[in-house]
């Protein structure tokens, strides 16, 4: 009788990179390899592909069965169910007299690798015997599909503490579930991080949290991302988890926050651009100097604001002035691009209740065509106007006040954008 003794995904015999990518579970810990093995804990190890690199491609996992005895014999053997993985047909496993295990490259031709996502599947390893069929092994696997092979500061390198992070995947891959495109990935990236965690812009200095800004300068030119995944992805702060920080920003003042759940710009563009340049989107982190004075805008957990820091030295002011009147601008802002198109994680447009209804109107047809190209534009509706691909002139049209007449100040004029490095500590 035979036994499947494990499955290896981290192999092609056509070509390494149609194989499974090379992941990690975090800093501190690497995955195994065989990635199943029999009698491990159900999804214990977890598998990425990236779907571009796999399309079209001849794919295959290795499978290693073992017999007891040491006499010449054959077996058939198929695998049903497997998801995103696809069914595998039988084929057979021979072993020769006096040999215990057999190794079988077995070509996924049945895989569905299409759209991102984090799927848990299973097969079910079927022997057949005469003329019928008995399962031999139940086996189940955790599958990320990924966009595209992932890019610097993200590699492939054997071994490296900069293979792509399971934990980081878990995240990177359901916000961006069922993106086909780096657009669309992007879009939802960054409406999931202006609005799906407990973060609230900086409104007394815009301060970096997670030690990123000038990547050009040292000390400033690396993202502390466990801290990311731990403090904001993990919601640990927020849940008051042991050892998570809790000190605030000007405590006892109205607006008084955790501080590194109150991130600077700079945070957010740094976690949007690793995030994408993990699923293998070419996203950039753009830093852009004298940035300038801002139209009313929408803050990251926050609200309608155009004097961004009106908690400046902790001493509460008003949020929202009039438009020729003197208050903050932003000296230096942090955002990312695709391309030439902008996604702002920080910033959100503020429109009127009468702008928003006429966008409601405007979206109508969307919702009751269902099979229609959905616009770009409606899905910043969906997320209150969450900044995505917006060109570069429009972007800064949409946020900078260039009407007031101190904009001249040689501060907050004259400046453009930078596509800077980013890493991150590994």
């Amino acid at each position: 009788m035979i036994a499947l003794e494990s499955i290896t995904f981290t192999h092609s015999p056509d070509d390494p990179a149609t194989s499974a990518l090379n992941v990690r579970v975090n800093a501190a810990a690497a995955t195994s390899i065989p990635e199943y093995t029999h009698g491990s804990a159900p999804l214990s190890y977890a598998v990425a592909y990236a779907i571009d690199a796999t399309a079209n491609q001849s794919t295959f996992v290795r499978a290693r069965f073992r017999q007891t005895a040491g006499i010449a014999s054959t077996y058939v053997v198929r695998a049903s169910g497997g998801g995103v993985l696809g069914s595998i047909a039988q084929f057979t496993v021979a072993f020769t007299s006096g040999q215990s295990s057999v190794e079988i490259d077995l070509p996924l031709s049945q895989r569905t690798f299409s759209v991102i996502g984090r799927y848990d599947v299973g097969w079910v390893w079927e022997l057949r015997s005469g003329r019928r069929w008995g399962v031999l092994a139940r086996s189940t696997h955790r599958i990320y599909l990924l966009l595209s092979i992932p890019l610097l500061p993200w590699t492939q390198t054997p071994n490296s503490t900069k293979n792509p992070w399971v934990d980081l995947l878990d995240h990177a891959c359901v916000m961006a579930s069922g993106s086909r495109t780096a657009a669309d990935a992007m879009r939802a990236l960054t409406i999931r991080l202006h609005s799906g965690f407990a973060l609230k812009y900086d409104i007394t200095s815009a301060n970096q949290k997670y030690g990123i800004g000038d990547t050009r300068i040292a000390g400033q030119d690396k993202f502390r991302m466990t801290d990311w995944l731990d403090w904001v992805l993990n919601r640990r702060i927020e849940n008051g988890a042991p050892g998570a920080p809790q000190s605030k920003v000007c405590p006892g003042n109205p607006h008084e926050y955790f501080e590194f759940l109150s991130p600077a710009c700079f945070d957010c563009a740094a976690a949007l651009t690793l995030m994408a340049r993990v699923l293998g989107i070419p996203a950039d982190y753009v830093f852009h100097r004298k940035f300038g004075y801002l139209n009313y805008v929408g803050l990251i957990g926050r609200g309608k604001a155009n004097n961004p820091f009106y908690n400046l030295s902790c001493i509460a002011q008003d949020a929202v002035v009039g438009p020729d009147a003197h208050r903050s601008g932003v000296v230096i802002h942090a955002y990312v691009r695709l391309g030439s198109n902008v996604y702002d994680v920080t910033y959100s447009e503020w429109l009127s209740a009468l702008q928003l209804f006429a966008l409601m109107v405007a979206s109508l047809p969307d919702l009751f065509l269902p099979l229609k190209p959905r616009r770009p534009r409606y899905f910043g509706f969906q997320a209150f106007r969450c900044i995505t691909d917006l060109p570069q002139s429009d972007y800064e049209r949409l946020l900078i006040d260039r009407s007031a007449p101190f904009e001249t100040d040689p501060n907050f004029t004259g400046g453009v954008p930078e596509v800077l490095p980013v890493d991150f500590n590994a």
